[in-house]
């Protein structure tokens, strides 16, 4: 169970792994996206190729890391007048080539949402704000509980 073959890995990384380092490395992915081989067909094609890349990158890496189920995880220390700061809070656990794989994969993308102006924000969903008593006074209602019982401001 692994998104990658070892051919793939060596062909990838130039690294050899064998398939039980693959596994080590899937399940690390896995955490991280929450996809798995069972979701294999609903994928894009861009998305299974960087799920392979990241897993492979990953093998490559934990291969070569010192240790890596017992690393300790640690922000800031200091011994011997030299000092160590952490970077990136999954430096110790993520292979930098697997999570530049990984952030690039269609789910993980950043999104930005358009906040509804004053006007959108009153007409769909009835939420009143300073901008909008303008427009209320030109909306011509009978109904009270058009907008939550709430009337456009007029002068006494």
């Amino acid at each position: 169970m692994s998104w990658t073959t070892p051919a793939e890995v060596l062909e990838f990384t130039g690294s050899t792994v064998n398939q039980s380092e693959l596994n080590q490395a899937y399940h690390i992915i896995v955490l991280f996206t929450g996809a798995t081989t069972d979701a294999e067909a609903n994928l894009k094609p861009k998305d299974l190729l960087r799920l392979k890349m990241a897993e492979a990158y990953q093998a490559a890496w934990m291969l070569r890391r010192v240790d890596f189920y017992g690393q300790r995880d640690v922000d800031h220390q200091i011994q011997d007048e030299l000092q160590y700061d952490k970077g990136d809070e999954d430096m110790h656990v993520l292979a930098p080539l697997a999570k530049n794989a990984l952030r690039r994969l269609s789910w993980m993308k950043t999104r930005n949402l358009e906040p509804l102006t004053a006007d959108q924000a009153l007409i769909l969903r009835g939420k009143l704000y300073p901008e909008t008593w303008g427009l209320l006074q030109q909306i011509s209602h009978d109904d009270e509980d058009l907008f939550g019982g709430f009337r456009a401001w007029r002068p006494l």
